[in-house]
C-alpha cells in the first residue's frame, strides 16, 4: 500500500533547510522569498484556478523547493533544485511518479519561462508574484545586490533598464495572476518609466 505523503514535514523540511544552508547575502533568494512569497502566492493561484488534491500538493511542494537549489550554486539553481528535491522527497512517502511532476514544475520557473501546463503555470506565476506587488522596487534593489555578489556587475542605470524592458515584455500565465497582478504591475512599469527618464534613459512616459 503506497505511502500518504507528508506534506507538512516535507515543506518543513525545506523551510529549514533554506534557513540554515542558505549563503550568506543571499539578499533576495532567500526564507523570506520562498516562505512569505511564493508559497502563499502559489496557495492562492491554485485556489482561485479551482486545483485541488494531488495536483494542489505537487505545486505546493514544487514551490517550497524551487530555491533550495540555490544553497548549492548560484548558477543552473533549478537544476540544482529539482535534484535536491528527487533526494529529498522520497523520506516523505513521495512516490516516484510524484517527484518526476514535481521536479517538471520547479524547471518551468527557469528563465525564459516555458510553463506546459496549469500546474507549471501557476509555480511560474508564483515565483514572480513580486512584479505587481507594492514592494517590488525594495524587492528589485535586493536582486541587483544579491546578483552583483554572485558574480554580476551591474550599475543602476543599466540594471533599472533591464528590468523595465522585463516588465514590459512579461505576461502572467493564468487569468487568476493577472487579475491580482496587473494593475500594481502597471503602476509599477509607469513607475520604472519615470525612474529611468529622470536618470536621463529614453523611456515612454505613457502606461501601456
Amino acid at each position: 500500500m503506497a505511502k500518504t505523503p507528508q506534506f507538512e514535514k516535507a515543506k518543513q523540511f525545506a523551510l529549514d533547510w533554506i534557513k540554515d544552508e542558505t549563503p550568506r547575502l543571499m539578499w533576495y533568494h532567500n526564507l523570506e522569498h520562498t516562505k512569505d512569497s511564493v508559497l502563499p502566492a502559489a496557495e492562492r493561484l491554485l485556489t482561485m484556478e479551482g486545483v485541488k488534491g494531488k495536483e494542489r500538493q505537487i505545486v505546493m511542494v514544487a514551490a517550497a523547493y524551487h530555491d533550495i537549489g540555490y544553497t548549492m550554486t548560484y548558477q543552473d539553481h533549478e537544476e540544482a533544485s529539482a535534484y535536491m528535491a528527487g533526494d529529498m522527497l522520497p523520506q516523505f512517502g513521495y512516490s516516484k511518479k510524484d517527484i518526476r511532476d514535481i521536479k517538471k514544475v520547479i524547471m518551468a520557473t527557469r528563465l525564459p519561462q516555458t510553463p506546459e501546463n496549469i500546474l507549471e503555470k501557476i509555480m511560474c506565476d508564483a515565483d514572480i508574484d513580486i512584479l505587481g506587488t507594492d514592494d517590488f522596487f525594495t524587492k528589485n534593489g535586493y536582486l541587483m545586490l544579491e546578483m552583483n555578489n554572485n558574480g554580476s556587475n551591474f550599475e543602476t542605470n543599466e540594471w533599472n533598464k533591464q528590468q523595465l524592458e522585463f516588465l514590459e515584455q512579461h505576461n502572467y500565465f493564468t487569468a487568476s495572476a493577472r487579475e491580482l497582478n496587473n494593475e500594481g504591475k502597471q503602476k509599477n512599469i509607469a513607475l520604472m518609466r519615470t525612474l529611468s527618464n529622470s536618470l536621463g534613459l529614453n523611456y515612454k512616459t505613457a502606461v501601456q
